[in-house]
């Protein structure tokens, strides 16, 4: 070979290394042509380690450009890379860009589906979980659903906490009343200020009455297995030995004795609650024990003395106390107080006589602490509820408890009572009794010189707050059907009383 034919060869060769180093071979240059050939089945596994971290960096930097040309079905530069390797008739090369092809690929499926996490396994490769603030796990829905009942059974429970009270004076209204109809009533609810839980209370009335509650809204009755276990705890509070069985007269004197301590004169309704968990399976011993309270808590010459006291001092027949008392209640109290003495011994040596001489007593009771106008309002309110239960005719011993569940102190009680016998005498129901004391001006005016005479107390501001009671009507539907009365209806109320009739009611004898 000549020496120009060298020299010649030289330059090529020279020439065809410089290009194979500086010019891009098919988009992938010469340190990138190395690192695909480093990825061979007989690469060193540091050269591989090398080769994946490579691989990621292209993956997160390519990645968005590579899940848009999938989506317009265009060509990806791997596709290029594969084809370039098959014309250059490198196996090695071949495979190295297929695997690249299919890194590039896996890479823009995973940045597709960073918008819904998963832990499913796809391709052999395991996708990335999500972070905790993406998106609620199963687990944590599981959880809030579990906290839901326990939350609400504990604001239930501070629900009958603080409603207690007419909810125990609810349970006992439909033992003496029959009073469902009262009581599921929107009026009912919204006077005692339990309307927020309406469908609640009304499960537990149902309950009450022995209704299957069962398919109700709690029909897992957790609630009302709650309530009633939590009302129990109440009762056994208030009469210590309370477990809801019948008594014999022996123990429910003995009740009676041990809890003389919790009767007071400012909390009748409390006292009234307490009265009926002694003496709920007896009706006469209850009523009289209700009387009897309202007596020693307003008779004039016990003002001011509370009702424990008071109590000894009538069963001593103190000052002639136990003799006037007797006088003013009529039998039923007479019976009362013997009872007491023969089951307590500390006062069966003590005789109460002299009950004769004390039957035309006077304005017996103390009525210097009623607020007229209140009492009218009250009243009214009161008065409403009665109509309710218009069909069910309450007697009256029924409606005289019927008022001492709801006023607010013992005079009150006993002048209410006062004025719906005066009205019932001559009424053929009890909503014509009601629209009597509310619309007819002269009926009212026989009421205040009847009341005038037996309790030497003025009515003449009773009916100062009435239009804001009679404004109901307007607001429930079970008030509707209160009317005024008619002229025949009028008429037949024109017979009064005797004085001797006012002076026996003002006994209440017929108690």
């Amino acid at each position: 070979m000549s020496v120009g034919s060298r020299k010649v060869i030289g330059i090529f060769l020279i020439v065809l290394f410089w290009l194979l180093h500086t010019t891009p071979f098919n988009g992938v240059n010469g340190e990138e042509l190395g690192s695909i050939k480093g990825g061979g089945p007989n690469a060193s596994s540091d050269t591989k380690s090398s080769l994946r971290e490579t691989n990621r960096d292209a993956n997160s930097e390519d990645a968005p450009r590579a899940s848009t040309s999938r989506d317009n079905n265009d060509n990806t530069p791997e596709s290029s890379e594969s084809g370039s390797s098959s014309e250059s008739g490198s196996s090695s090369e071949s495979g190295s860009s297929s695997g690249s092809s299919s890194s590039s690929s896996s890479s823009g499926e995973s940045s597709s589906d960073e918008e819904t996490p998963t832990t499913s396994l796809e391709g052999g490769k395991r996708k990335r979980k999500a972070s905790p603030g993406e998106k609620p796990s199963k687990r944590a829905k599981r959880v809030s659903k579990k906290k839901g009942p326990s939350r609400r059974i504990i604001l239930l429970r501070m629900f009958v906490k603080e409603n207690h009270l007419p909810m125990l004076l609810a349970e006992a209204e439909l033992k003496l009343f029959k009073s469902e109809s009262l009581l599921l009533s929107d009026y009912w609810l919204s006077r005692n200020k339990l309307e927020s839980e309406k469908e609640f209370v009304q499960t537990i009335i149902k309950a009450i009455l022995g209704v299957d509650v069962a398919q109700t809204k709690w029909s897992s009755m957790e609630l009302v297995n709650s309530y009633f276990r939590y009302m129990n705890q109440i009762k056994k509070s208030l009469v210590p030995n309370y477990d809801g069985h019948r008594k014999s007269i022996f123990d429910q004197f003995s009740m009676y004795r041990m809890i003389i301590h919790k009767i007071g004169c400012r909390a009748v309704q409390l006292s009234f609650i307490i009265l009926f968990l002694v003496f709920k399976d007896n009706d006469f011993l209850f009523l009289n024990s209700v009387v009897f309270c309202l007596l020693l808590c307003s008779f004039t010459e016990l003002e001011d003395i509370e009702f424990r006291e008071s109590f000894g001092m009538v069963l001593k027949n103190q000052h002639n106390l136990g003799a006037k008392i007797a006088a003013i209640g009529g039998s039923g109290i007479s019976s009362f107080l013997s009872n007491i003495q023969r089951f307590f011994k500390e006062f069966s040596g003590h005789k109460i006589t002299g009950v004769d001489r004390y039957q035309r007593i006077t304005f017996p009771i103390n009525f210097n602490g009623v607020n007229i106008a209140d009492f009218g309002l009250n009243f009214c309110l009161v008065l409403l509820e009665l109509h309710i239960l218009n069909d069910l005719q309450l007697d009256e011993m029924r409606t005289f408890l019927f008022f001492a569940a709801r006023l607010s102190s013992p005079a009150q009680v006993l002048l209410a009572n006062d004025i719906f016998k005066l009205v019932r005498a001559s009424a053929q129901s009890t909503t014509d009794v009601v629209a009597t004391i509310l619309f007819d001006n002269n009926a009212f005016a026989r009421i205040q010189r009847n009341v005038m005479e037996m309790h030497n107390l003025d009515l003449r501001n009773m009916k100062d707050r009435f239009d804001s009671c009679i404004k109901m009507n307007d607001n429930f539907a079970e008030l509707v059907g209160i009317r005024r009365y008619t002229d025949i209806q009028e008429r037949s109320f024109t017979k009064t009383p005797t004085h001797k009739e006012i002076q026996l009611r003002a006994k209440y004898s017929f108690l």
